[in-house]
C-alpha cells in the first residue's frame, strides 16, 4: 500500500490569526509516517501545537483525526483534546506533581473510562517499553529532565492515540540524553503516526519520513530528507543543510545573481527567475588566480574558518557570501585564516539551477 493510500491519522488545514501574525499551514500524516514540522523560532510551530490541542481554536479550515472532524469553525465543531485521539507531549512535560509517575501515566486511560487497575497495568507496560519501570513510584519532582521527558512520552502513549504529537521533544536535554531519547522516539513512533515539531535540523533529518518547513506562518517547503538537503527552497533551509543558495535571473547558461555577480551554469535552457544551489564541497579554494577549466572564478576574503568534524567550513565574503567545505590538509596547505584573500572556483556543472517558485 502506498503512503497516499494509507489511512490518514491527521488531515489539518490550520488558519489562525493572532494579532498581526497569520498562520496558514496544511499537514497530513498517514499510516506509520513520522512527519517533522521544522522552522525557526517565531515561525508558528507552537501555534500549530496549540491548534491541534484545542488550546487555540482555529479561525478557519478544519482538523480531522482518524476521519473524525475535531475542529471546524464553519460547522461549529469543536472536540476537547481528550477526545481527539491525540497523544501530545508538550515542551513543559506538564506532569502532575501530586501523583506518582505510574499514576501520571495511568491518568489518560483513567480519563477515558478505563478502570483504575487496568489503567495502572497499561501504565506499567508503557513505562517498561520505554525502559522507565524504575521510575514508577517516584514523584515528578525527583526526575531529571530526561526522565521527565520519558514519562511524558509514556503518558502520551498510554492513551493508545491515533497520532503522537511531540513539541520540541529534545530541546531542553543534554547531548547524551538527547541521543538516547531520540532512539526511543524512533522506536515508539514506528507503531503509529507521529508529528514532531522542532527547530533542530538534526532531529528532523534523523526522525522524519517527511519534513514540512514553516517560516513566518507559511509552509515554504515539504519533502523527504534527501529532497530537502539537495534542493533547499529558501535561504533558511539552505543554511540548515549547509547548502549555498542564491536567487537570480538566467539566460543562455548565464545566471546574474540578485547582487549583480554573474555565474555560468551547464544548464543553458533555464530562463527567467531562478534559484541556484552550490554544494560547499564543490567550491575550490586557491592562493592565486587559478588556471583551471572551472568557468566560475573570483577573488574573495575569508570571513571565518570553522572545524566541522572531518572537514573544515570556510565562510567567504564579497562579492557574495558563500561557504566552502575543505579538508584540514587544504587549510594547512593554503594557510587559511580569517581576513586573508583567496581565489574561489566552481565548475559550471556544479551549479544546480531551478525555476524560482516565489
Amino acid at each position: 500500500m502506498t503512503a497516499s493510500a494509507q489511512p490518514r491519522q491527521l488531515d489539518a488545514r490550520l488558519r489562525v490569526s493572532r494579532g498581526d501574525f497569520q498562520l496558514e499551514v496544511d499537514l497530513e500524516v498517514s499510516g506509520q509516517q513520522t512527519v517533522v514540522l521544522l522552522g525557526p523560532n517565531g515561525a508558528g510551530k507552537s501555534t500549530v501545537v496549540d491548534a491541534l490541542a484545542g488550546v487555540c481554536p482555529i479561525d478557519a479550515g478544519r482538523i480531522v483525526v482518524d476521519g473524525v472532524v475535531v475542529d471546524e469553525p464553519a460547522t461549529s465543531t469543536f472536540v476537547p483534546v481528550r477526545q481527539r485521539g491525540l497523544g501530545i507531549v508538550f515542551q513543559q512535560y506538564r506532569l502532575f506533581e501530586q501523583m506518582s509517575v505510574l499514576d501520571n501515566v495511568a491518568f489518560g486511560p483513567s480519563a477515558q473510562g478505563v478502570r483504575r487497575a487496568a489503567a495502572r497495568r497499561r501504565a506499567a507496560e508503557v513505562l517498561d517499553l520505554l525502559g522507565a519501570t524504575e521510575l514508577a513510584s517516584r514523584s515528578p519532582r525527583d526526575l531529571s529532565g530526561g526522565q521527565a521527558q520519558r514519562v511524558a512520552i509514556a503518558r502520551a502513549l498510554a492513551v493508545e492515540p491515533s497520532l503522537l504529537v511531540f513539541d520540541e521533544p529534545l530541546a531542553a536535554l543534554d547531548v547524551e540524553v538527547r541521543a538516547d531519547l531520540r532512539r526511543a522516539l524512533i522506536d515508539v513512533s514506528a507503531g503509529t503516526g507521529a508529528l514532531v515539531i522542532t527547530h533542530d535540523p538534526t532531529e528532523a533529518f534523523l526522525l522524519a519520513d517527511q519534513i514540512v518547513v514553516v517560516e513566518d506562518g507559511r509552509v515554504t517547503q515539504r519533502g523527504d530528507s534527501e529532497a530537502i538537503r539537495m534542493h533547499p527552497a529558501t535561504p533558511y533551509v539552505a543554511a540548515l543543510t549547509g547548502t549555498n543558495l542564491f536567487r537570480g535571473t538566467a539566460h543562455g547558461g548565464a545566471v546574474t545573481l540578485d547582487g549583480g555577480l554573474t555565474l555560468h551554469a551547464a544548464d543553458t535552457h533555464a530562463a527567467g527567475p531562478v534559484v541556484v544551489t552550490i554544494d560547499p564541497v564543490a567550491v575550490a579554494l586557491h592562493q592565486a588566480e587559478p588556471n583551471t577549466s572551472a568557468r566560475n572564478t573570483w577573488s574573495t576574503e575569508v570571513v571565518a574558518v570553522e572545524a566541522l568534524g572531518e572537514r573544515v567550513r570556510v565562510v567567504l565574503g564579497e562579492p557574495f557570501e558563500v561557504v566552502a567545505d575543505v579538508t584540514p590538509g587544504a587549510v594547512e596547505a593554503l594557510d587559511l585564516r580569517a581576513g586573508m584573500t583567496v581565489w574561489a572556483s566552481v565548475k559550471a556543472t556544479e551549479l544546480q539551477v531551478r525555476p524560482a517558485t516565489s
